[in-house]
This record gives C-alpha cells, structure tokens and sequence, in this order.
C-alpha cells in the first residue's frame, strides 16, 4: 500500500512543471481540431500541452489571397501596427511564403477521391489564403506574442510622386479626369495620366501640381467653368513610355479629338 501511494504521489509531482526561465506561457493547440487546448481535453505523451515562447527573436504570421500574394516577394519591407498597442510600430521583412494555399474556410473531412464538403454540406470556397511569415527587426516596444496585428507590405516606393485616392480620379470619354478646385467654389475638369495604383489610391503622373485641392465627388455640371486637355507632348512621351516598358496605357483622345488605344 505503501509503495503505491509513493508510486501516485511520484506521478502527481511529476505533473508539476516549472519553467527554467521567466516568460509567457502560451496553451498548445490540440491535435484533432487546432484550437486551444481547453479543460477536459484528452493528452497523451509527448505531446504538448503549454508553450513558453522564445522573445529574443519574434516573426510575425500572416495569411494573403491569392491576387495579393502574387505580388508580394522574399525581401518586401513591411510596417506593422498591433491591435492591443496602437501607439506601437513595428517594422521587418517578408522571410518565407508557403507555396501552398488553404481554402478561406475550415474542411471537415477530405480523402483520396472523396469530394471536400463542409460541415453544412456546402462545397469548399475557391478563394485560397497563402501563409507567409515576415521578421520584426524594430519596434517602439516588444509585443507579447500571439498579439493581433496589422500588416502592410511595402511593393514599391517612389520618390517625388503625387498620390491621390482612387476616388478622386474618374473616367469620362476615355480619359482619366480630375475635378480640380478653382477660386469661387468652381471646378477645373483636367485631364491627367496614371501610374501606380492600390486599392485605395492612384499616382499621377503628369496633370496636376502639389498642393492643389480636388473633389472626391463629381461636381454639378453648372460647376464645372474649365476643361483642360492634356498637352500633346505629355501624351507623346507616355505612349512612348509605355512602348518602352511594354505595358498597356489607357485610351486617351488627342487633341483633335480622334480615338486612340495603345
């Protein structure tokens, strides 16, 4: 009787586990689902069941769709803000990026030759999210890990470039406009041609002048006292710009107001 209460008593100690060094302990994921472990959850041996990560180097995980990860490259700078510190920046680099992607939602079950369903019987959604994993090289203070952040993946940088949103720019017989404020509350209609473009905003390449003010809406037409054409010369040297470069420019008038694509 003795020797099994020591036998328990043995087991029960050897369930205590201290840290050999100071830090954050983070619960394991559990094996037959991925979420956190959680009271009354089956462990076997060996596996993990609490983390204490490493702080002296962090990365930081992110999932991309598919359009996006296609442009984003090893070495691409990236800026970082997190949720539970706004004050906080953080700044790296693109390390890896997983060459296979996941679908947006969670599969059930799948196997050779069997259809992947869900669990409500829908099939899979075709947009694929790709891992990739980015370095934290500075920040203004060390974020503990597992905290939620914001990524932004620098792709290009231009100097001494005008930006202004996409929704300031419109399209109107073929050309690309701008509604430019004049004096009075009046509009200037003013050609311009684009570069760069994101999501949200759109560089503009000849046009417009720093510092002048444009509506992000479309004025009245009563409002409208200017329209003012690109000059020949500038559309010149972005069609030749853009034989040089091989990309496709937008159509555009010219002057005598014959239709051109290039």
């Amino acid at each position: 009787m003795r020797h099994e209460r020591a036998k328990k008593e043995h087991f029960i100690s050897e369930l205590t586990l201290c840290a050999k060094t100071s830090g954050m302990a983070l619960l394991a994921s559990n094996s037959a689902n991925g979420a956190k472990l959680k009271t009354g959850d089956q462990v076997w041996g060996n596996q993990p069941v609490v983390n204490i990560p490493s702080v002296s180097r962090m990365k930081i995980k992110m999932a991309a769709p598919e359009a996006d990860f296609k442009s984003i490259n090893v070495g691409d700078s990236v800026v970082y803000s997190f949720d539970a510190m706004p004050e906080n920046v953080g700044y790296g680099k693109i390390t890896l990026k997983s060459s296979v992607g996941t679908p947006s939602q969670q599969v059930l079950f799948f196997g050779g030759g069997v259809t992947v369903m869900y669990s409500d019987g829908r099939q899979p959604s075709r947009v694929k999210f790709f891992d990739i994993e980015g370095s934290l090289d500075s920040e203004q203070q060390l974020p503990e890990p597992g905290f939620s952040v914001h990524c932004r993946v620098i792709l290009n940088c231009m100097k001494d470039t005008i930006v202004t949103p996409q929704v300031a720019v419109y399209a109107i017989d073929s050309m690309k406009v701008v509604f430019v404020r004049m004096k009075g509350g009046a509009y200037e209609m003013r050609e311009v041609l684009t570069g760069a473009s994101s999501m949200q905003h759109v560089v503009i390449d000849k046009g417009l002048k720093e510092g002048e003010t444009l509506s992000l809406l479309r004025p009245a037409s009563n409002l409208i006292r200017k329209r003012t054409p690109l000059a020949a010369a500038d559309v010149a040297a972005a069609a030749a710009a853009a034989d040089a470069t091989k990309k496709p420019l937008t159509s555009y008038h010219n002057r005598s107001g014959e239709k051109k694509n290039q």
